[in-house]
């Protein structure tokens, strides 16, 4: 029975320690509250949501390597060193960076904070050195001399006389932490401190065990932290310490559940890592906790908590953060929902990471984190934060049922009877059966899904430029969002998922990054950073997140698309074009300015847009109809002429003249180079005397529809465009190397003309970036056409069709991007379209080439907790 009662022992000593750390942070942040009031708690929390994070990163990356891996081999040893140093160093520059960005604290408090943030994980390393070991009564010590001290920190600061505010609570939070330092270096042995120096190698072989684990871990704080900025940022900080002062009525239903993650992992995990390799542990007697009856015991006591801090919610929020504070129904209703939901998934996901499917936990926490942040956006965008909580609720559950399926399909690691398989578990494993939901997640690139390419591009191209409001132009270039915008932003998110989840059960091949791609990182990553001095910092920070998104979709395209797939998206595109236009025949509505009456369009898109989208599906459904084009064609022979005649129809009422003439080089391209070398005089030949007829017999036709009615300076200012370019030339003058920021050149403009952008590509990168921005566009566009040139030199015969359409797509969106700047701006179809055809090329650079298929899982073993060990604190 010694080892019975020793290991009730430790359990007893994990328990208290988790209750003492869960106590000490709900005392020290009842405190808070009351202290400094609900801007001031506001502003607490997002620190020290900051500082859950980073341990959360830490602790799977340093604690887990630490207690899973020979910490005594000197590899080993040496790179958990390295690890510490570096990622402590890391996240206090960071927390210094978030304080001052976030405008939380000054530059020098902000350095206060910096130095917690490495205290605090410093004293993290000594507490995971304890769970190692399995010192949980010692490790009850230390969490109680850092609560001990951190509170009595706070009573002498206001006793000798100095106002609690956020600094001082600080301060007494790096006392605290440099004490649980001083007391855990005089607990453990010296030999857990012994010093080795980093080897070759080693830190990889620790990265490889713990990225995905330290990912998993990080993707929930993450999203709570982005959540409160949000709320903070669109309802103000003393909504966000409303709100959160809700969360503290919860607090034991959150302390149950973080602490079952402890409890459960041991029964679920069938095997042991250890120095020899995996070797199989027989079940341990009387284990009968299933993931079902585990998860219904958590959510009837979170259910049990959470009724009854609703139910009471005016007298416990007064009682536990005082009357200053109102606190919202709806969000204590909220939170006691998002506790709900993170005990359904905790049972579940804790199974499943015991069983090394950390990725597969990541990818759907990443995929619920998503929904969760776009369902909050639009929550906030109908002026109702405090329904945030059930925003981050609604998705956690779906999470947590999805989680619970998965775990259906993994046999029980209890002694569980064959009678009790029926009823729900039946049921659930029924569900599971309906789809590949209970397998590994859908590998979309290599799986024969055509339309995999499409599913996420089409959805960012409909949610940038299709519009179904008319929008005041002030408020589009000052970035102010509505609820259209925050859903844009919320697509944007939601297909980011998407690609993460396409990408990451993709076969990963050992090559190299294409050059191409790189030069593509360097402009992304160079405008994405220019948002920093733009004077519309708030529309610059999202327009360079999605510019992010359309490269990492550019490099997706280059490592794991098929041609077939790249064509399947180019046919969705011109269904979706053909559709449109459709629609705008026969559902016409109100021009979108006075200047746009007459022009062809759909819904509220500006004729311009609609140009572009009818002028690049013209030239792809030309190149179906050539010779080189019929093997990849999709639909029967029919539908592309009809299309074609749809869509050429389209651009020619929409009298862009700018996308017409785009179009009609991009369809020179196509006839030209899809006819042999030697017929191609002939046929150039032909054109050019068909084209001097027209023009000659229809002259007064052509000229009316070219001039749509402008007088003749507006002709020979090309629109106002020559006055554009002028004060594009003033403004670069002005800050001729970095630019004036992203999407500066919007406000630039419309600030003296009324017109925003710089109506050219290559201008709006110049104000947008100075030279460096425009170098880094035009050595884009130079190593895209190189490499295009290349491929047509030494490519099969057999990709003759993919190089035209590429070609000619380019050319129209150069061409097209003299008179408009949508080609160099984030956040439309035609950038879209340039970063796929980047794609494209270096997809049929990689053809041809062997590869080497990596194992696409890495090796997780088993963690000691689920919640990270700091996250209660």
């Amino acid at each position: 029975m010694r080892p019975t009662r020793r290991g009730g022992g430790r359990a007893a000593g994990a328990v208290a320690s988790q209750a003492l750390n869960a106590g000490g942070s709900l005392v020290l942040q009842i405190a808070a509250a009351r202290v400094l009031g609900a801007g001031g708690f506001g502003s607490f929390v997002l620190l020290t949501s900051a500082l859950i994070l980073f341990t959360a990163i830490y602790t799977a990356f340093v604690g887990d390597s630490l207690t899973v891996l020979d910490r005594d081999d000197p590899r080993i040893r040496g790179a958990l060193v390295a690890a510490h140093l570096g990622l402590s160093t890391m996240a206090a520059l960071v927390g210094y960076g978030l304080a001052v960005g976030l405008g939380v604290l000054g530059p020098r408090a902000a350095a206060l904070y910096g130095v917690l943030v490495f205290c605090w994980l410093t004293e993290e390393l000594g507490r995971r050195i304890f769970t190692a070991r399995l010192e949980f009564w010692g490790l009850t010590a230390n969490d109680a001399v850092y609560v001990g001290v951190t509170l009595a920190g706070l009573v002498a600061l206001r006793f000798v006389g100095f106002r609690l505010t956020l600094h001082t609570v600080l301060v007494a939070m790096i006392g605290g932490a440099l004490a649980a330092i001083v007391v855990g270096y005089r607990q453990l042995p010296v030999s857990e401190f012994r010093w080795a120096a980093l080897q070759p190698g080693a830190l990889r072989e620790v990265a490889a065990f713990a990225t995905w684990r330290a990912l998993q871990a990080g993707i929930r704080p993450l999203v709570l932290l982005i959540a409160r900025v949000l709320i903070g940022a669109f309802a103000g900080r003393p909504t966000l310490g409303r709100i959160e002062a809700g969360r503290l009525l919860l607090a034991p239903a959150q302390t149950l559940v973080g602490a079952a993650g402890n409890v459960l992992l041991p029964m679920y995990v069938p095997a042991r890592v250890g120095a020899a390799g995996p070797a199989d542990l027989p079940p341990a007697q009387g284990r009968r906790i299933t993931v079902r009856q585990a998860s219904t015991a958590l959510i009837w006591c979170t259910f049990a908590v959470g009724a009854v801090a609703v139910g009471f919610a005016g007298p416990l929020s007064r009682f536990v953060v005082g009357p200053h504070i109102d606190v919202p129904r709806l969000a204590v209703v909220g939170w006691a929902a998002y506790t709900c939901a993170l005990a359904l998934g905790l049972p579940a996901l804790t199974a499943l990471v015991a069983r090394r499917r950390s990725r597969t936990v990541f990818l759907v926490r990443l995929a619920d984190a998503g929904a969760g942040l776009a369902v909050l956006l639009l929550a906030l965008g109908a002026h109702a934060p405090a329904a945030a909580p059930l925003a981050l609720a609604a998705s956690a559950t779906g999470g947590a049922i999805w989680l619970q399926v998965l775990a259906g399909r993994l046999p029980d690691p209890g002694v569980v009877d064959d009678a009790r398989r029926s009823g729900w578990m039946a049921i659930r494993a029924r569900v599971a059966s309906l789809g590949p939901v209970g397998g590994p997640l859908p590998r979309r690139f290599a799986a024969g899904d055509r339309w995999a390419l499409a599913w996420i591009v089409l959805p960012l191209m409909m949610a940038s430029d299709y519009k179904v409001r008319l929008r005041d132009q002030q408020a589009s270039v000052g970035g102010r969002p509505d609820v259209f915008v925050l859903l844009e932003i919320a697509v944007y998110a939601a297909m980011a998922g998407l690609l993460v989840l396409t990408v990451a059960r993709a076969p990963a091949v050992a090559a190299r990054r294409p050059p191409l791609i790189s030069l593509a990182w360097v402009f992304g990553g160079y405008f994405a950073f220019a948002a920093l001095w733009s004077p519309y910092r708030d529309l610059a920070v999202v327009r360079g997140g999605q510019l992010l998104l359309t490269v990492a979709i550019a490099q997706a395209v280059a490592r794991y698309a098929r041609r077939d797939q790249l064509h399947g998206l180019a046919h969705a595109f011109v269904a979706l074009v053909a559709a449109s236009a459709v629609f705008g025949l026969f559902v016409p509505f109100p021009p979108v300015s006075p200047q746009s009456r007459g022009r062809f369009t759909w819904l509220y898109v500006h004729p311009v847009t609609s140009g572009i989208y009818l002028g690049a599906a013209t030239v792809i459904t030309l190149v179906y109809l050539t010779g080189l084009g019929r093997r990849h064609r999709v639909w029967p022979v029919a539908v592309y002429p009809v299309t074609l005649a749809i869509v050429g129809t389209g651009l020619l009422a929409t009298r862009t003249r700018g996308s017409l003439a785009a179009a009609l080089v991009g369809c020179l391209i196509v006839l030209v180079a899809g006819v042999r070398r030697a017929r191609r005089p002939d046929l150039l030949a032909t054109l050019g005397v068909v084209a001097a007829i027209g023009a000659f017999s229809a002259r007064p036709l052509v000229t009316g529809y070219l001039a749509r009615g402008e007088s003749g300076s507006q002709l020979a200012s090309l629109n106002a465009r020559t006055t554009l370019w002028h004060l594009a030339y003033t403004a670069v003058t002005e800050k001729p190397l970095t630019g004036w920021g992203l999407t500066a050149s919007r406000g630039i403009f419309f600030s003296q003309t009324g017109l925003g952008g710089g109506h050219d590509a290559f201008v709006d990168v110049t104000v947008d970036g100075g030279v460096l921005g425009a170098a880094a566009f035009v050595v884009l566009i130079v190593g895209l056409a190189g490499a295009l040139g290349r491929r047509w030199r030494r490519g099969p015969a057999g990709q003759r069709a993919d190089l035209i359409l590429v070609t000619a797509l380019l050319a129209f969106l150069l061409v097209n991007g003299l008179t408009v700047e949508d080609p160099a701006a984030p956040a439309n179809a035609a950038n879209l379209w340039l970063f796929v055809l980047v794609g494209w090329v270096a997809a049929l650079q990689r053809e041809g080439r062997p590869a080497v298929a990596l194992d696409p899982e890495r090796a997780v073993a088993m963690i000691p907790g689920q919640l990270p060990a700091g996250a209660h604190r």
